[in-house]
């Protein structure tokens, strides 16, 4: 297990974070490995929210709510519960993502 803490780009830049945390293989994503603390999580939706209207214009809320959910599912870390883990930094289980890199490459290579 690693921490370290996020800036402020990582909060809307998901695959910046997710580079950082080194949970990228051959242009696999592995978000389930990062995991933060309930309140950076909802502070990462706002601002993934922001991004969302500012890249393609105003929208509904429904539509903004559906395209920042997609976004977070596909690359958005977990979300911890409780006060484990303290605001603005992240956590990456590294044995685990260790082992899954070892696998998509042993994968690949076949």
């Amino acid at each position: 297990m690693k921490t370290f803490k996020m800036s402020k780009t990582m909060y809307y830049d998901l695959p910046l974070l997710l580079k950082k945390a080194d949970a990228i293989v051959k242009n696999q994503a592995l978000p389930t490995f990062t995991m933060v603390n309930i309140k950076t999580y909802k502070r990462m939706e706002r601002e993934i929210k922001k991004m969302v209207v500012r890249e393609l214009g105003r929208l509904p809320k429904k539509t903004v709510d559906y395209e920042a959910g997609m976004y977070l599912l596909n690359y958005g870390p977990f979300p911890l519960e409780g006060r484990g883990l303290r605001d603005g930094y992240v956590l990456v289980d590294t044995a685990g993502l260790n082992e899954t890199k070892e696998q998509i490459l042993k994968e690949k290579s076949k």
